[in-house]
């Protein structure tokens, strides 16, 4: 079975806002892709 996870806009913004912080402290950078995974023909 396949199982899928998913999270709300809002926690996808959270996770965004922590690896950015995450990355600047580092004084690194880096590019984040996100998708939305839903198949629009179901």
């Amino acid at each position: 079975m396949i199982q899928k996870y998913s999270l709300s806009h809002t926690d996808a913004l959270k996770v965004i806002a922590w690896i950015q912080a995450a990355l600047e402290k580092k004084g690194k950078g880096a590019a984040i892709a996100v998708i939305d995974g839903r198949n629009n023909d179901e």
